[in-house]
C-alpha cells in the first residue's frame, strides 16, 4: 500500500506533464493553423480576372451554410470564359481546415444534385513529374435531365506550400495538416472520350491556370 502511495505522485506528475505538453503542442497547431489562414485568405483576394484568353464573367461566393459545412476561411468562386471561344468553367478555389475540404469530394456532392458518375475520378498528371508533379483527379457527370449533358470536373488539395496532389487516402495524407488550399474547376465534357486535352476547356484552362497560382499561393 505504501508502495502505491509513493508511486501515485510520481504517476500523477508524469501524467500532468504529458497533458501540459499535449494542450501546448495543440495550441501552438491552432495559433500556426490560424497564421497560415490568415495568409491564405489574403492569397486567394489575389486571383487575376484575366487568366491567359480567360476573362472572369462573375463572381458567386458560396453560402455561409456551405462555408460552414467545407470549414472554410477564404474563398473564390468564379465563372470564366475564353474570349476566343466563348467556352466557360466554374471555378471554386478554397482555403480552410484539413478535416472538412478532403470530405467534400466530387463524387459524393454530385450525386446529391440532378448529376450521376458518367466516367469515374482517375488521377491524371497535369504539369511535372515525380514528387513534384501536380496531380489532379479527373471526373466525368451526366445530367439526369432531358439533354443528359456532361460535365468534366479536375479537382485536387494543395498544402501550403508544395504541390496540388490527390493521395490514394487523403484523409489519412492531408487530415492531419493546420490548413489546405482545394482546387475544383467544372466545364463542358468533351464530345468523344480520349480526346486532346485542347477539347477540354477545363483541362486547358487548369494548364493556363496553374503558373498564375505559384505567384498567387506561393510557389511550389
Amino acid at each position: 500500500m505504501r508502495k502505491s502511495r509513493l508511486l501515485f505522485p510520481v504517476v500523477l506528475l508524469v501524467a500532468t506533464s504529458l497533458l501540459g505538453e499535449y494542450l501546448c503542442r495543440t495550441l501552438a497547431s491552432s495559433s500556426d493553423a490560424d497564421r497560415l489562414l490568415q495568409v491564405a485568405g489574403d492569397n486567394l483576394s489575389r486571383l487575376p480576372e484575366t487568366i491567359g484568353t480567360w476573362r472572369m464573367e462573375k463572381s458567386e461566393p458560396l453560402s455561409e451554410d456551405v462555408l460552414q459545412i467545407l470549414g472554410c476561411r477564404a474563398q473564390q468562386s468564379r465563372t470564366y470564359a475564353d474570349d476566343l471561344t466563348g467556352e466557360q468553367v466554374a471555378l471554386t478555389l478554397l482555403a480552410g481546415a484539413a478535416g472538412p475540404l478532403v470530405a467534400h469530394t466530387p463524387d459524393v456532392c454530385y450525386p446529391s444534385t440532378d448529376f450521376e458518375i458518367a466516367e469515374a475520378a482517375a488521377s491524371e498528371v497535369i504539369r511535372g513529374s515525380g514528387a513534384r508533379a501536380d496531380t489532379f483527379d479527373r471526373a466525368t457527370f451526366r445530367s439526369r435531365s432531358v439533354d443528359a449533358r456532361r460535365q468534366r470536373v479536375y479537382f485536387a488539395w494543395r498544402k501550403f506550400d508544395g504541390p496540388w496532389q490527390v493521395p490514394p487516402n487523403p484523409r489519412m495524407a492531408l487530415g492531419g495538416q493546420p490548413m489546405l488550399y482545394k482546387l475544383q474547376l467544372a466545364g463542358d465534357a468533351p464530345s468523344e472520350p480520349g480526346t486532346s486535352p485542347q477539347s477540354d476547356p477545363a483541362r486547358r484552362f487548369l494548364s493556363e491556370l496553374l503558373p498564375v497560382l505559384d505567384d498567387v499561393v506561393g510557389a511550389r
